[in-house]
């Protein structure tokens, strides 16, 4: 076991450090560790994080990884992606397809070596009236100055672009011939592109490509020697600048003294089948990228039969220490053995129950590093586990693991704030939006919110209101009684269910209701003689807005002498006489709009017409 230490101890130095599992901003739960910096997320060319975006039946979105040579996998049923869920394939964008008013969830993120991004969630909501997307021919990526773009749309829409990364308008530059993409445009090396097709007033959502300005050369060599093993794969590698979206059609194989053909391309290894050994040089015919037509001779050798290895003895170690960190993650030494096409399929974790402290542990994402393999759990108990691995070659002698719960709480949230909302947008005065900063631990996972009124005080003693599993860092807070004081307290909550002290939030009040009544005071009856205002000395005409909650009441004064009232509502509505002293309408029988209120007063033979405008609101 002591010569297989260095590569055990080797894995858990790369996974401590690079490893990031769960939250939205992480760190490590350890008190004295130094935090990881958080592998960036892939990246989607349609939809904003946090937003539900409409979009057509059939819209293609393509996803980028933040990291070279990064692979990204994904799930579009809402569920967390690990490394066993399906790849995607650079230049394979993704369909969104379902019916009409079904959302579609898309969450991927990106792995390479030890390291596993954050998780990238974006929403589409199918709408058959939503305005197709226009489309790019290149992806983002790398080209060169001068290189030129071609965007399409449907028959009949109008593309508008900017090139500055603001989003564009119907007055932004209209697309009318492919772009050209010039250094002189880039912020930081990068121009960002950002395209909308429109249909008469309608635009349709954003989409967004990114355009590394480098001239790119490259080598190629064919791994394998001569006799000793087979050359399966030629790595091509690039300089000046990453290169994403490289795919088999970009490259030509031309044989020479050898003999080969192209089979698969795994990010910028292309395997080969050598029919003859010799020389075979390539062509790459992409933007961006600088080429002679064959980019020198590069050596393969022919097929070398090699039988497998098996029976290899592994090991099996978690990382962690009881009280200080939670273990995320098993180790697997395979006692120096180079092992490949793990997949977490062919891992068993269980609890030993046959151990005095049996623990419980749900599998993760499986990391290969290229000299070892990590996989992540999640730690429900600690104790005593039993770790299995079934593939053929290797021992299957189940390993006992010790794994530990962390039983450390998160940090608190910051920079909290609130707003109620905006009653002159919209009268909805039983809501508070709250905002706050989420705790960087590298076990966040939701926030919980607990609400209790304190301005009037309940007239009784009431427990508070708890909201859990808040994800992001926003919140509105609705079913609230309009003016009045609330106090929030929000705690941060890390996968494994430890809490954080609770950070109020004092003061928040909702907005006061406007009243809904007016005053028709007959003070006469010369022309112009009759008042109509409202409680708060709103002028005869003057516009109310009226939720459509409320009950609206309009008040008629004593009036001395005979006479007669009627009303009407709109133009159109037909007179209705009005009995005892008092008009009532109710919002919720007239539609979303303005609307009219007519009274009229007969005396003496004479009608006198005061008019008031009402405006209805959901």
């Amino acid at each position: 076991m002591k010569k297989n230490m260095g590569l055990f101890f080797g894995i858990v130095a790369i996974v401590f450090a690079a490893l990031i599992f769960g939250g939205c901003e992480q760190s490590t739960g350890g008190e004295s560790s130094t935090p990881p910096v958080q592998a960036p997320a892939p990246t989607a060319d349609v939809g904003i994080v946090g937003t539900e975006v409409p979009v057509q039946d059939g819209t293609v979105v393509t996803l980028t990884a933040a990291t070279e040579g990064a692979r990204i996998y994904y799930t579009d049923d809402g569920t967390d992606p690990t490394s066993s869920s399906p790849q995607y394939t650079e230049g394979t964008p993704i369909t969104i397809n379902g019916d009409a008013g079904n959302t579609v969830t898309i969450k991927a993120i990106e792995v390479k070596d030890a390291t596993s991004s954050g998780v990238l969630t974006v929403q589409y909501k199918i709408d058959a009236a939503a305005t197709p997307i226009p489309t790019v021919d290149i992806p983002s990526g790398t080209v060169a100055d001068g290189d030129s773009v071609t965007l399409s749309a449907d028959e009949g829409l109008a593309i508008y672009y900017t090139l500055n990364g603001a989003n564009p308008t119907t007055s932004s530059q209209q697309y009318e011939a492919p772009v050209q993409i010039n250094a002189a445009d880039a912020q930081d090396g990068v121009v960002t592109l950002k395209a909308i097709a429109v249909k008469g007033e309608v635009s349709s959502a954003v989409r967004t490509v990114e355009y590394r300005i480098g001239a790119i050369t490259w080598t190629a060599v064919a791994n394998g020697e001569e006799d000793k093993t087979t050359s399966t794969a030629i790595t091509i590698t690039f300089t000046g600048g990453s290169v994403t979206d490289l795919r088999e059609e970009h490259i030509t194989v031309i044989n020479g003294t050898g003999e080969a053909a192209k089979t698969t391309l795994d990010g910028n290894s292309l395997g080969i089948n050598v029919t003859k050994a010799g020389t075979v040089s390539l062509r790459i015919r992409k933007a961006g990228i600088v080429s002679e037509p064959t980019d020198g001779p590069v050596t393969v050798y022919k097929t070398v039969d090699v039988p497998p290895v098996t029976g290899i003895v592994w090991t099996a170690s978690a990382y962690g220490t009881t009280g200080i960190i939670s273990s995320k993650f098993i180790v697997l030494d395979f006692s120096g053995q180079v092992v490949t096409g793990l997949t977490a399929e062919q891992i068993t974790v269980a609890s030993d129950d046959e151990s005095d402290t049996p623990g419980e542990a749900d599998k993760g994402v499986l990391i290969d590093s290229g000299t070892g393999y990590s996989l992540a759990i999640t730690v429900q108990t600690e104790g005593d586990l039993l770790v299995t691995i079934e593939k053929e070659g290797i021992d299957d002698t189940p390993h006992t693991v010790r794994v530990y719960k962390d039983s450390q709480a998160p940090g608190q949230v910051t920079g909290t704030g609130w707003a109620a909302v905006d009653a002159a947008e919209k009268p909805s005065y039983d809501k508070i939006t709250l905002t706050w900063t989420n705790p960087v631990d590298e076990d966040f996972d939701h926030v919980e919110i607990s609400c209790i009124a304190t301005d009037p005080a309940p007239a009784a003693e009431t427990e508070p209101v708890i909201i859990d599993n808040i994800k992001g860092s926003t919140h509105t807070v609705g079913d609230l009684a309009a003016s009045t004081q609330y106090t929030f307290n929000v705690i941060s909550v890390d996968s494994d269910g430890n809490k954080s002290e609770p950070v109020g939030i004092t003061e928040a009040k909702t907005e006061a209701k406007p009243k809904a009544s007016v005053t028709v005071k007959f003070s006469g009856f010369e022309d112009e003689a009759i008042d109509l205002i409202d409680a708060d000395g709103t002028a005869d005409g003057t516009a109310l807005s009226w939720s459509g909650k409320e009950v609206l009441t309009v008040s008629l004064e004593e009036i001395d002498g005979s006479y007669s009232c009627e009303y009407s509502l709109d133009e159109s509505t037909s007179r209705e006489s009005v009995t005892g002293k008092a008009i009532t309408l109710k919002a919720n029988e007239l539609s979303v709009k303005t609307h009219t209120l007519t009274v009229f007063v007969t005396k003496g033979g004479v009608t006198h017409t005061k008019r008031l405008t009402f405006k209805v609101e959901a």
